[in-house]
């Protein structure tokens, strides 16, 4: 072999040598990339939502690991097995934090004019409502509203956002306690207690004197000037 081709070919092997060297920390890299994304999917677990972990009895909870929209399909207010499925979990996550109470907003696709989508949408939300209550959840919780086809999610002329707009949205409210409640009546009664006393200053009769020595009777008036 000539010294050339044996300078050639060390060259060569260097640069192999040298490629090799470089990959290795790459690929390291990349097999503990992955490794960490398993990680902390194991560590996150089921509830975590793209955001992180999801506490249990919030809002987020309710959405994510329950699901707050039910579907329906063209101009029909029957629940679907998939909403009616849904709708059992909603009963049972609401059983378990009666705190709140929900809002059951009814909605409807484009077609059709408004005044009909409205009623649409309020049938759609009543019989949300109606098996919600069937399912356990007391009908005192519960309120209804049709934004009809007012509030779309998706716009466009076809059936793939059609069906994305008909919908019943279950929206979560934090209910008052009975502390804040009667907090709030207590605040009611006071403000009222003040304004009867008030009153009753205004209409007192006080006596000014005449100028015979007697006392002139007169009507307090609540207002200052002429």
């Amino acid at each position: 072999m000539a010294v050339s081709d044996i300078r050639f070919s060390a060259a060569r092997y260097r640069g192999i040598l040298a490629l090799l060297i470089c990959a290795a920390p790459l690929a390291l890299a990349a097999c503990a990339n992955k490794e960490g994304e398993g990680a902390d999917s194991a560590l996150l677990g089921p509830n975590s939502g793209k955001g992180g972990p999801v506490t249990p009895g919030t809002s987020r909870d309710f959405q994510v690991n329950v699901g707050d929209i039910v579907y329906f399909s063209s101009d029909s207010t029957d629940l679907t097995p998939e909403a009616q499925t849904t709708l059992q979990k909603q009963a049972r996550w609401l059983a378990q934090y009666p705190q709140y109470t929900i809002t059951i907003e009814g909605h409807a696709d484009e077609r059709g004019t408004r005044e009909y989508n409205i009623a649409l949408g309020s049938r759609r939300a009543t019989a949300v409502r109606g098996y919600l209550s069937q399912n356990g959840v007391n009908g005192a919780r519960i309120r209804t509203v049709s934004y009809g086809k007012e509030r779309p999610v998706a716009v466009c002329n076809d059936i793939s956002c059609w069906s994305q707009n008909r919908r019943a949205q279950t929206v979560l409210q934090q209910a008052a306690s009975r502390a804040d409640q009667a907090s709030r009546r207590l605040s009611a009664q006071s403000l009222a207690d003040k304004d009867g006393a008030i009153s009753a200053v205004s209409g007192a009769r006080v006596g000014h004197p005449r100028a015979d020595g007697g006392l002139r009777m007169q009507v307090a008036s609540g207002t200052d000037g002429g």
